[in-house]
């Protein structure tokens, strides 16, 4: 870059230039979670769940932040039609629990900053490549979580029937900012249902949400729907998923 504009942080990374680009806050909703519908035989049910479609979407990413309880993907994950996503997500909380949901993403036309006055960078075609009165994705920290290849079964525990890790992992960051969590896959565990007794026993889904509250980001795993049984066969043992964790201070 023979001339312009090139912002430098004291590490020497290089934050803002005329190749910039990154995902902007599109908009930022309180949803309140919805109960889960009959689930049949002896199936139990617990938690809520919500879905989020984003219209006219390019590469959409949604975050959730809960302060009371988890929110994550749920084994439905996410589906595309065209230029509309929906995102299915689970709760761990009672329909009726509030969720703030953020989506960002790449408009489809450039939108309008919240003030007309600040920093505008373009690059040498003209187009816009930042604008310091928009609100774009900051990533505070990138997680990767596992399945486990087995889970212990523990009847004593009904009605989960299984042994429940507390949590999985907490995560502490700057007090005094706000943070969201974004998921790249619901990652569960899912198990075959089959016949024992004439009734129809397995696990179904396992989900794994993460809450946050004031600066502490908590991840667990989030019972969405089970049986009582001590024969599990897994679908999908060791799979994978990435969080995000998202500063969204004063957004």
């Amino acid at each position: 870059m023979p001339y312009g504009l090139k912002v430098i942080n004291t590490s020497g990374t290089v934050q803002v230039d005329e190749t910039y680009r990154n995902l902007e806050l599109i908009s930022k909703t309180t949803i309140s979670t919805s109960a889960h519908g009959s689930s049949g035989g002896s199936a139990v049910m617990t938690g809520s769940h919500f879905t989020v479609t984003v219209t006219g979407g390019v590469n959409p990413i949604v975050a959730t932040a809960c302060s009371a309880e988890w929110v994550g993907l749920d084994g439905k994950g996410s589906s595309r039609s065209g230029s509309t996503f929906t995102f299915h997500f689970y709760c761990s909380g009672a329909a009726g629990t509030s969720v703030t949901v953020y989506v960002f993403d790449t408009p489809s036309t450039p939108s309008t900053p919240s003030s007309n006055y600040g920093l505008e960078v373009k690059n040498a075609a003209g187009a816009r490549c930042y604008n310091s009165g928009l609100k774009y994705l900051r990533v505070q920290d990138i997680l990767t979580f596992q399945v486990p290849t087995s889970w212990t079964y523990a009847a004593a525990n009904s009605p989960w029937y299984f042994t429940r890790h507390a949590s999985w992992a907490t995560y502490t960051y700057t007090t005094g900012r706000t943070y969201a969590a974004a998921f790249t896959l619901g990652l569960e565990i899912e198990a075959k249902t089959f016949n024992s007794g004439g009734s129809t026993r397995g696990v179904g889904w396992m989900v794994i949400g993460a809450k946050c509250s004031s600066n502490t980001v908590d991840f667990r795993e989030c019972a969405y729907q089970y049986y009582n049984t001590s024969s599990w066969t897994y679908f999908n043992p060791g799979m994978r998923s990435q969080a995000f964790v998202l500063d969204v201070t004063n957004y």
